[in-house]
Parts: structure tokens; C-alpha cells; sequence
């Protein structure tokens, strides 16, 4: 986690090697690969943005993983507990389907300590956000947006960002959430299809079998959040001047 402004108590730091020892798998083959990817991307975006002058920010590292009971203010009982009972790397796709572990979203060793670590990582940036200790928070780790209330989904565990809204939502009157990633985050639009205080707007890539096969122009809310889910749909070969022009 970054934060732009402001000083920063000392509980929310601790040393990079303490975060690598939460984050980074034991050497297994396939689950090894799996979070290693995962952690070079982090790393990768980090390089890219820091030394270009494009954010500058003050390192900070999480110190405090999420609670259950923050876990659980988006996701079910039922499956945070299914994340506790997991131990051990397993490929069964039969026992775990349920809670869509398996194909895309293997269960991995320590999975439940990852949940944590990555939701934490989003509730510290919000907590900051919220007491006003920073104007601008980062979790280089965070964005698993595809994780459904009651199973994985899309290479995601933990839905971090509909997490880190449902705490911000008791401070602030109005959220605006953006999405820029290639695939609709349809599980935010459908955790807040119904609110008038969440706006969420998303740019994606929206073709016939192209994954998650939603986020159309009239998909916009229900109820009193009728008008307050806001998709932009694209297909693919776009340059990086459309998004300016749009």
C-alpha cells in the first residue's frame, strides 16, 4: 500500500521482506508459478509508475491483515470459512466447485492468510482515506475484483474492493468507483446495483465469449440504483487514444 500525503502512523508500516513472507508461496511447482506471477505484475506496475515521476509516494506496507469479521462484510460466512478450512495446495476441481475453487482460482497453501493480506492491504488504504491521514492510497496488490460473495472467481479469492467500499460507505455519502480493467468487474456492479450512493463505471472489452459476457450499455442499475452503474463497452483493437477521445 502507497500513500501520497500526510504522515502515516507507524502501525500501518512494517519492512518489504516482512510483506514478501506473507504473500509469497512455498516452492510447489504450479501454485509456486501462480502467486509469483502475480507478485512480478505487482512489481512490474510499481517499476513502471515510480521512477517516471508519475507517482510520488511514500512507501508503506501493510501491517494488519483483515479481520473476519471485515472479511465478511462483503463475502458469506460460508465461504470465509471454507477459506479457513483449505491448508493445503490441492487441484480437486469436485470437492471445492461450489466456491468456484479449481480451474482459474486453484486452492493454494495459506490461501485464507492471503485473503487476509489482501483485503487488509485495501481496508488499510481506506481506514487512511477515511481519517483523512492521506488524499491518495494504493494497494499494489489489491483490485481482485471478480471474487463473488460466495465463491472465487476469475483468478480472485477476495473481493478486497468491494470490502474497502463497504467500510468507506459508513463515512462517506458518495463513492465513485472506476474500473479499468480489460474484463467487466461485474461482481462490483452486482454488490451495488441497488445503491444510489456507489457509483461504479467501467471500461472493458465486451465481446461474444469474452470473459465475464457482461457489462452492457443498458445494464445501469436496479431500484434506487437505477442509473448509478455506468458501463463503457469496447472491443478489442482499441489504441490508447480512444479512452482520451471517450
Amino acid at each position: 500500500m502507497w500513500s501520497s500525503v500526510g504522515t502515516v502512523p507507524a502501525e500501518y508500516k512494517f519492512s518489504r521482506n516482512e510483506h514478501q513472507s506473507v504473500i509469497k508461496a512455498r516452492t510447489d511447482d504450479e501454485k509456486d508459478h501462480i502467486l509469483e506471477t502475480l507478485c512480478e505484475k505487482k512489481s512490474l506496475l510499481l517499476q513502471t509508475c515510480t521512477p517516471t515521476g508519475s507517482i510520488r509516494c511514500e512507501t508503506l506496507l501493510l501491517k494488519h491483515p483483515a479481520s473476519e469479521d471485515e472479511l465478511k462484510l462483503f463475502h458469506s460466512a460460508a465461504y470465509i470459512d471454507v477459506l479457513k478450512s483449505l491448508e493445503s495446495f490441492d487441484l480437486n476441481l469436485d470437492e471445492h466447485v461450489e466456491y468456484g475453487l479449481g480451474y482459474d482460482c486453484p486452492v493454494l497453501d495459506n490461501l485464507h492468510q492471503l485473503a487476509e493480506c489482501v483485503a487488509g492491504g485495501t481496508l488499510s488504504a481506506a481506514k487512511l482515506l477515511v481519517s483523512r491521514k492521506c488524499k491518495t492510497a494504493i494497494n499494489w496488490f489489491g483490485g481482485w475484483h471478480h471474487a463473488r460473495r460466495d465463491s472465487a472467481s476469475g483468478f480472485c479469492y477476495i473481493n478486497d474492493i468491494a470490502i474497502g467500499i463497504q467500510f468507506m460507505s459508513t463515512t462517506f455519502e458518495r463513492i465513485l468507483y472506476i474500473d479499468l480493467d480489460v474484463h467487466h468487474g461485474m461482481d462490483i456492479f452486482n454488490a451495488f446495483e441497488n445503491s444510489n450512493k456507489i457509483l461504479t463505471l467501467s471500461f472493458h472489452k465486451h465481446e461474444v465469449g469474452f470473459f465475464s459476457n457482461s457489462g452492457n450499455l443498458d445494464e445501469a442499475g436496479i431500484g434506487k440504483g437505477k442509473n448509478y452503474s455506468l458501463n463503457v463497452p469496447y472491443q478489442g483493437g482499441i489504441s490508447d487514444e480512444t479512452p482520451k477521445k471517450m
